[in-house]
């Protein structure tokens, strides 16, 4: 059972007060502040907001012994700074203005309350996960991967930085010993190595060693396998993306470059997109329309309801915004390319797929960004069930203005 909650609205239980009055209210009664770090675009921050936050147990429980205030960290951008906020949603809990405990990403009710009771003992989330751990550990007799994976989070977040790195190092190299289709968690954990290195001298050290000996693994083995997406991978958590630049450069072939895992070409993809390559990304797709209907496969797939949720999230809306954005992509770095021909067949594809207004107008948007207009994107955001979109102005004056640049 759950409150209601207007749609684009602040959840009921969250009071209207900015950071320094809601700590200045709460340093002398003895009731925790509570903290929710969100942005209006953070999918998972929105699902907290359409059940954990309006869960009656939860609203119960933080109106006997909270204040709880949300920040956008888009609009409160140096309160989000002051509170270290990386990724969102980060919920903080404060006791007269000191931090007790943080813990990140969505929660179900059933969670965030048992984080919160823990609080109250005096218990902060990663003594609950350290002991978890142990636990299973001990009742299966096997490491436990997903729980030593929290734990490595969540000692980076309570600042316990040189366990942290132990952490993740046992775990780069322990991660696959079980399940070696863990390997996409191993590389988007690099995401929080990065973090460490950044803060850490001796995490930054850590890791250029398994940097530097995922390179000598490559430079003697004739299979690249998982390493060339370890060593892109750790190459961006050292801050060091020069080293893959130079590679894809040095590469003898770009047909070499096409066959990587989808696990490195993906990192490569994302860096060469950061720096607006657009015409070396489409090197990543030898076959687009291959790649676009395994793509448009993915929009039929079922998804079992999940636990401990009062509204479930919309898979399906999620999965075709993913396909209109990734479809949008390709067809705009293919026309980069001079791969016109391709660039129309991926189009024509994706509106069949996703015959959608929004799908139109995110191809000519992403046309726009890769410089490309085309005098067919003006017929295209002219038509009836286009035109008449909220977002449709926008996307008419990006075409004027790149096509005005080109």
């Amino acid at each position: 059972m759950a409150a209601s909650s207007t749609p684009n609205t602040k959840p009921a239980l969250f009071q209207d007060l900015p950071f320094a009055e809601a700590a200045a209210r709460t340093e002398h009664d003895g009731r925790l502040l509570l903290v929710d770090a969100m942005a209006s675009w953070c999918m998972p921050c929105q699902m907290m907001d359409r059940n954990t936050w309006i869960d009656v147990k939860v609203v119960d429980w933080l109106q006997q012994h909270a204040l709880a205030i949300q920040i956008d960290v888009d609009a409160e951008s140096e309160v989000a700074k002051r509170l270290n906020i990386r990724s969102m949603p980060t919920v903080i809990a404060f006791r007269q203005g000191k931090e007790l405990d943080r813990v990140v990403g969505a929660k179900t009710p059933t969670e965030l309350i048992v984080w919160l009771e823990g609080i109250m003992r005096g218990e902060r989330n990663v003594d609950r996960l350290r002991a978890e751990v142990a636990r299973t550990e001990g009742e299966t007799g096997a490491k436990d991967i997903e729980g030593r994976l929290d734990l490595a989070r969540a000692l980076l977040l309570a600042g316990e930085l040189n366990a942290a790195t132990e952490a993740f190092r046992w775990l780069w190299d322990h991660i696959l010993e079980d399940d070696a289709d863990a390997h996409g968690m191993r590389v988007m954990m690099t995401f929080d190595m990065g973090t460490l290195a950044e803060s850490y001298p001796p995490a930054r050290q850590a890791f250029t060693v398994l940097r530097d000996q995922t390179a000598e693994r490559l430079s003697t083995s004739a299979r690249e396998d998982t390493q060339r997406a370890d060593w892109i991978a750790l190459n961006r958590a050292l801050g060091e993306t020069d080293r893959t630049i130079a590679w894809f450069e040095q590469t003898s072939t770009r047909e070499s470059i096409s066959k990587l895992s989808p696990l490195a070409a993906y990192g490569l993809e994302e860096l060469l997109l950061s720096l607006k390559r657009w015409s070396d990304v489409a090197i990543l797709y030898p076959d687009p329309m291959a790649w676009l209907k395994e793509q448009g496969a993915r929009l039929t797939v079922e998804f079992p309801p999940m636990p401990d949720m009062t509204e479930q999230p919309d898979f399906r809306a999620m999965h075709v915004q993913m396909y209109r954005d990734s479809a949008a992509r390709v067809y705009a770095v293919l026309l980069a390319a001079g791969r016109d021909v391709e660039a129309g067949s991926v189009a024509e594809e994706a509106r069949r797929m996703e015959p959608s207004g929004e799908m139109t107008l995110a191809l000519v948007s992403a046309a726009c960004e890769t410089g490309q207009p085309r005098p067919e994107h003006w017929t295209w955001i002219d038509a009836p069930e286009v035109r008449d979109l909220a977002d449709c102005e926008s996307v008419r004056k990006r075409l004027q203005s790149s096509e005005a640049s080109a």
